[in-house]
């Protein structure tokens, strides 16, 4: 076995350390600029802010993090509204956000909540 070892690896360097392999020389690339500036063209080059992972109730780690809040909480709280935070005060940015995107799990989505809504209503 162990001589077979060897000779799979002497052939491995040898096949990898040999002579053989041909480079073609490539055209050089070539990238065309437009001068013309585009119609929504801004000199000011401005920055807007957002938030793309934002968890509700509906993510199992946000839920039994203690977060009670709904997608529609989320987007509520991204347009500049006051929502419900895990502390049990109400939250609120000093400015709308300019995008945002709730990114909720799709493993377990709502199935927690769901399932100590239908315990609640069974007792």
């Amino acid at each position: 076995m162990k001589s077979h070892l060897s000779l799979v690896i002497a052939c491995l360097c040898w096949f990898s350390c040999n002579d053989r392999i041909e480079y073609k020389e490539a055209a050089p690339l070539t990238t065309k600029v437009h001068q013309k500036q585009t119609t929504s063209y801004n000199p000011s080059k401005n920055a807007y802010f957002g938030d793309l992972h934002i968890h509700t109730s509906w993510s199992f780690d946000a839920f039994v993090s203690g977060v009670r809040t709904s997608p529609d909480d989320a987007y509520r709280y991204g347009k500049g509204e006051s929502i419900p935070h895990v502390s049990g005060k109400e939250i609120q940015m000093n400015r709308p956000l300019d995008f945002m995107a709730v990114s909720d799990h799709a493993e377990y989505m709502n199935l927690i909540p769901n399932f100590l809504l239908s315990i609640i209503f069974e007792s």
